[in-house]
């Protein structure tokens, strides 16, 4: 079962305060080809873990640095993760940024 699966551990995920300026909400979906998913809170060892969002890209990251080389996509990341929704939208926007201008300097 997700966190996706749980609408209290899922509220308690999206209810924290997003990053002024950053433009997405709760209900904002991630680019297009992005997949998500959200882990389940836990208790370890007398402490509580909050749920952590996770999305991949539409790119193969490590394909990527086969035909590139590891200096071009350094920062390229095959998974990002983040606290809460709005906070994993800043980082796909980092990811995405940085493929644009791989591709970008690649010449396509």
């Amino acid at each position: 079962m997700t966190q996706a699966d749980s609408a209290q551990a899922l509220r308690m995920s999206l209810d924290s305060d997003p990053t002024p300026g950053d433009g997405a909400s709760v209900l904002t979906p991630l680019p297009d080809g992005w997949a998500s998913f959200c882990s389940k809170p836990y208790r370890h060892q007398d402490e509580d873990m909050p749920a952590h969002w996770y999305a991949t890209p539409p790119w193969h990251v490590d394909t990527l640095r086969l035909n590139r080389g590891p200096q071009a996509t350094m920062g390229l990341e095959q998974t990002v993760h983040a606290p809460t929704w709005q906070r994993l939208h800043i980082e796909v926007a980092k990811q995405c940024e940085l493929y644009d201008r791989l591709i970008a300097e690649e010449g396509g």
